[in-house]
């Protein structure tokens, strides 16, 4: 039988710590690759749960202002959001906390905001034989983001 010399033998007889090593290397990056998927994977469902929770949030603050408006504001006070400048509600006053507790007059406000979200209400008189008033609550979430809510309000005569 030949024997052979050194380094005519298979690399994997002739140093075995050198295909450990590698094997872990190897093991490691797969590891890593995996776990730094699963972690952006984790942050993106975080940040869509947060976003769909303001969301919700934002409809719910709508429909409660909807139902304000609807129900419990008089002629005189749809008047007050009709008149002169535009009205706006800041991104601190959307919660339902204020909406239930404060007057719709001490959340609106005159001033135009520097940040989103903000809403911005605009009350418009029907021009027919009935004292109808058209209301259109516009909630603008980011520059192509929004959400809209337009109806009419009647008042018996």
């Amino acid at each position: 039988m030949k024997l052979l010399y050194q380094w005519e033998q298979p690399m994997w007889k002739l140093n075995k710590k050198a295909f450990t090593i590698i094997e872990v290397l190897c093991s490691m990056t797969l590891f890593s690759l995996m776990a730094i998927t699963a972690v952006s994977v984790i942050i993106v469902s975080c940040k869509l749960k947060l976003y769909n929770e303001n969301l919700r949030e934002y409809a719910y603050f709508i429909e409660g202002l909807k139902n304000n408006i609807a129900y419990n504001l008089k002629e005189e006070e749809l008047f007050y959001i009709k008149q002169g400048e535009e009205k706006f509600i800041h991104k601190e006053n959307i919660n339902m906390e204020n909406l239930r507790k404060k007057h719709l007059k001490e959340i609106l406000s005159k001033s135009n905001p520097k940040e989103e979200p903000y809403i911005h209400v605009n009350v418009e008189k029907v021009e027919d034989k009935h004292k109808r008033y058209n209301v259109n609550i516009l909630l603008k979430i980011s520059d192509d983001k929004y959400i809209e809510c337009d109806f009419d309000k009647d008042f018996e005569q």
